[in-house]
């Protein structure tokens, strides 16, 4: 026997022509389950929002903050690639070998041409000193009063020691080892003659408040970096605030005529053509007494913040 199932009829009918015709009570109701749905979609991508947030904030919460300001080195602008590499390659070396422990936070203090151009004319190095001390008592203020590591490139290595030290510059007193526990140098030439084969304009520095014979007021008078070995002559000036690790290269390749000049400019005659970074030479880079001195084989003065060359120094920045 076949039972026929008949498709079940409306139960009711609500004889509306158009939607003009409907009755207020279904506008409201239309409208609150609108705004409801809305609502509540609102809401959920907040919630969502919220807890990504409090899952990042207790990551970093669980992590230790490690700030680091990259120095630039001479007639080298902050913007370089160089310098964004490294900044990149510090926290990506901290964040994978210290993961869920450290975290890095990198800025780098600015220097345009412009400013190296004044200081290549005779200007000093204050602007330069100015602009690091700014950028290093801030990230000390944004995480909560952390000793700032500090990686001086080429020059800023050495200049790095003028902003550390509690000797007045120019009338200033730096003092930024109060905020600082590391300062790593990468070749820097802390030892230098200063016989550029193209000359040298000689600063205006003040040493009023220097006391030492005539010639040695003659000498570091016209020459920060003479300035700076004068009253800070060995790598432990600034112990136990801070300590200084020295890094430099050595290329095995033949030295270029540049590479030539630029060793004798740092040492005279009186140099090792084979050991250098191909700008600063081994032994101007190393600066007596400093807390450790690394040399890296093969790595050449743009490479210190290659992501395979980061790894034999940045434990530093940690430690």
């Amino acid at each position: 026997m076949v039972v026929m199932v008949s498709a079940p009829t409306t139960l009711f009918h609500v004889n509306v022509k158009s939607r003009r015709d409907r009755p207020t009570w279904w506008w409201w109701w239309s409208l609150s389950s609108r705004c409801s749905r809305k609502k509540i979609k609102r809401i959920e991508r907040m919630d969502r929002t919220t807890t990504a947030s409090i899952q990042s904030t207790k990551e970093q919460e669980s992590t230790r903050v490690i700030p680091v300001v990259i120095l630039p080195g001479f007639l080298t602008p902050s913007s370089s690639p160089i310098y964004a590499t490294m900044a990149s390659n510090i926290s990506r070396y901290i964040s994978s070998n210290h993961q869920g422990e450290w975290r890095a936070v990198v800025r780098i203090s600015y220097m345009g041409y412009g400013d190296w151009f004044r200081i290549i004319c005779g200007g000093d190095f204050s602007t330069y000193l100015d602009r690091a001390y700014s950028v290093v008592e801030e990230l000390y203020r944004d995480t909560n009063n952390t000793p700032v590591r500090i990686v001086g490139h080429s020059a800023g290595g050495w200049v790095a020691r003028l902003l550390l030290g509690d000797v007045p510059y120019q009338g200033r007193v730096y003092n930024a080892k109060t905020m600082t526990s590391t300062l790593v140098t990468l070749g820097t030439p802390h030892q230098s003659l200063e016989q550029y084969p193209f000359g040298r304009i000689d600063e205006s520095i003040d040493v009023s408040h220097i006391h030492a014979s005539d010639d040695v007021l003659e000498k570091i008078q016209t020459s920060s970096l003479q300035y700076c070995n004068h009253v800070y002559p060995r790598g432990d000036a600034f112990e136990p605030d801070t300590k200084i690790v020295c890094v430099v290269g050595r290329v095995s390749q033949a030295p270029t005529y540049m590479t030539y000049q630029s060793y004798k400019s740092a040492c005279g005659d009186d140099i090792d053509m084979m050991s250098g970074d191909s700008v600063t030479p081994l032994q101007s880079a190393c600066l007596p007494h400093a807390s450790k001195t690394i040399v890296l084989e093969n790595v050449s003065h743009t490479e210190y913040g290659d992501s395979g060359v980061i790894q034999q120094w940045a434990e530093e920045l940690v430690t």
